[in-house]
């Protein structure tokens, strides 16, 4: 798709360092324009960093890793010097007046100084950085991208203190991400990958940021434009790792390092050719775009299906730019939506930092700062992603009543759970039925211990564990006679989910399905029909919640928030027999969406059989 673009670039690649992709810090009438409520949050922040005091990245804090598994003691270290040092280069760039200059200074010769930009998590093993090992990783080239624009925007300050520090951010870029970019071959740019298998959300993500390294840092044409076809031909390998529906199976936190960063390429691609490379109108890449909306459950809430986060915002200058670009409302209305959001939260960048997206949000700030027109739908009712095997379905477009979504697939999906069947069930935009989502990542969590993490195994999403034995991990335990039919009134989602568990648990079938009634009295049915082999056993369903349980009657539950009914469950009281289980939770990723306690319903079986029928029926009626 791109690499047929390639003699395009050849032809028309604009120097960034004559045609300027953002307002320069020179340029102050433009850097004086952006909206006061966007621009007051950021010089705040940046003051508290006046005479910053930046600390040090002991190598034993790098050790760590290896050590006992910690990734966030060493990683807090390192991404707050990245945060602190954007928020100071902004805040320079807005007020214009020098104040911050030194303290930049300080932090990008610090930056510099590090031995490595690559995170112990990916330094191939590693217990320190080999300084003789050109590794680029995510973080790498996230902090080649970040100098980059610095240098681009203060670069003509930095020169009338001293051309030594612009010399330096050069040096630095080169050698750690632009010579080994053209010289290795990395298993992220998918050059070597097996048949059938696809490139996850590192593919983008880096070369986006390898992509303004060439762009904004390298001056030999020659060089530029070979990091660039480079570049165009990672990324089709990349994009040939999608079905037509455009579903990303890593879920929606990493859709703003998939798509996202595909966006950032894309868009880099038309600012340096004038245009020329365009792909936009292929329908697989409006496809990818409208995926995060697709799975948008209400406000910040997102179907969070693999590692994803059940609540946060998608990046706004790239959700709305997206939808510009593919002419698509619901794109452009999600991306205003989180632009406020993240607003009224005073953060508009995440902790990598990413200047090119930051950049992009303060240009167009009025833009998304604007009124949504009146009317306009904000949700999709019904959403079928047949690729990835993800349907979400709503009660009404506008989000009130009820929301289910449910998946198929199979275990061995990018950032994986075992999870084959598993749905949600939100109310109102309330979450009532949940995928817990993932913890904070460590050692084990990329390992072959994988699945020894609770979050991950079968048992602790919306799924049945047949005589102890839960599902298991590879590509063949999947979802099979998968069938979607949805009209106005009726969504009927049915598979058989037998197949995602081992040959032990003795399953001839297990057939899930999930029906939606829509009209007058609207409830979610979920029936359950299986048979075994062999002697009768226990089966124990179990459901996780954020809510408070209420066992009020014989085969019914209630579901509160704060003493209000959220849902209501109706089951078979003669089959199975509830018992509550409440999960403390502490995770730093985890309680800010949950917070500090979570239930898991397990349902038992009265007795042990092996084979049968039972339905939960869930309705809004308390």
């Amino acid at each position: 798709m791109l690499k047929e673009k390639v003699k395009l670039v050849q032809d028309s690649l604009i120097d960034f360092r004559i045609h300027n992709p953002f307002p320069k810090y020179q340029d102050r009438e433009k850097w004086g324009s952006i909206p006061q409520e966007v621009s007051k949050p950021i010089l705040e922040a940046a003051n508290m960093y006046l005479n910053y005091s930046w600390g040090t990245l002991p190598p034993t804090r790098y050790m760590d890793f290896f050590r006992d598994g910690n990734r966030t003691r060493f990683e807090a270290i390192y991404f707050l010097r990245r945060t602190v040092l954007g928020s100071l280069v902004l805040a320079e760039c807005i007020e214009g007046k020098g104040r911050f200059l030194d303290d930049i200074i300080n932090g990008v010769w610090l930056v510099c100084e590090e031995s490595s930009w690559v995170l112990p998590a990916h330094n191939y093993g590693l217990i320190l950085p080999d300084i003789n090992r050109k590794i680029i990783d995510l973080f790498a080239a996230e902090t080649g991208s970040l100098l980059s624009w610095i240098h681009f925007l203060l670069g003509s300050e930095f020169d009338k203190i001293t051309p030594i520090i612009t010399a330096r951010i050069q040096h630095e870029i080169k050698q750690r991400l632009i010579n080994p970019y053209l010289t290795e071959n990395y298993f992220w740019m998918g050059f070597n990958i097996q048949p059938g298998s696809s490139v996850g959300n590192w593919n983008p993500w880096i070369n986006s940021n390898c992509l303004t390294a060439f762009l904004l840092i390298e001056e030999s044409k020659e060089k530029k434009l070979a990091g660039i076809e480079k570049i165009m031909n990672s990324l089709d390998i990349f994009l040939d790792g999608y079905f037509a529906d455009g579903g990303c199976d890593e879920g929606p936190s990493y859709w703003n390092r998939a798509a996202g960063s595909l966006f950032d390429c894309l868009e880099l691609l038309i600012l340096s050719t004038d245009g020329a490379v365009d792909i936009y109108n292929e329908e697989l890449i409006k496809n990818i775009g409208r995926y995060i909306y697709r799975v948008n459950i209400f406000e910040n809430y997102f179907v969070n299906f693999a590692d994803g986060d059940a609540k946060g915002w998608p990046d706004p200058a790239v959700t709305y730019s997206y939808g510009r670009r593919i002419s698509d409302p619901k794109l452009m209305n999600l991306g205003k939506r989180a632009f406020r959001g993240l607003l009224k939260e005073r953060r508009l960048a995440d902790q990598h930092f990413s200047l090119f997206r930051i950049l992009s949000a303060l240009f167009c700030a009025p833009d998304l700062l604007s009124p949504n027109p009146e009317g306009e739908a904000v949700y999709e009712r019904d959403s079928w992603l047949d690729g990835i095997q993800v349907m979400v379905a709503r009660q009404h477009e506008n989000g009130s009543g009820l929301t289910l979504a449910a998946k198929g697939g199979h275990n061995a999906e990018q950032h994986n759970h075992n999870d084959v069947g598993n749905f949600v069930i939100f109310s109102n935009g309330l979450p009532a039925i949940i995928d817990v989502g993932v913890e904070s990542y460590t050692a084990k969590t990329f390992s072959s211990r994988r699945y020894e993490i609770w979050t991950m195994q079968s048992s602790y999403h919306n799924l049945p564990t047949i005589n102890t034995y839960q599902q298991c991990a590879g590509r063949t335990f999947c979802a099979n006679d998968v069938i979607y039919q949805v009209n106005p009134d009726i969504v009927d989602f049915s598979l058989d989910i037998s197949k995602a568990y081992p040959a032990e648990a003795q399953i001839v079938y297990w057939h899930r399905r999930f029906f939606f009634e829509r009209s007058k009295e609207p409830y979610i049915k979920i029936l359950d029909s299986f048979q075994l082999t062999g002697e009768p056993v226990e089966i124990c369903l179990s459901l996780m919640t954020p809510c408070s349980v209420e066992l009020s009657l014989p085969g019914k539950m209630l579901f509160k928030t704060s003493d209000q009914v959220v849902l209501s469950m109706e089951y078979q009281e003669e089959i199975l027999s509830p018992r509550i289980e409440t999960l403390l939770i502490s995770d730093e990723r985890l309680t800010p969406i949950w917070g500090n306690k979570l239930y898991r319903i397990l349902l038992t079986t009265s007795s042990k059989i092996n084979s049968g029928t039972w339905e939960l029926i869930f309705s809004e009626k308390g």
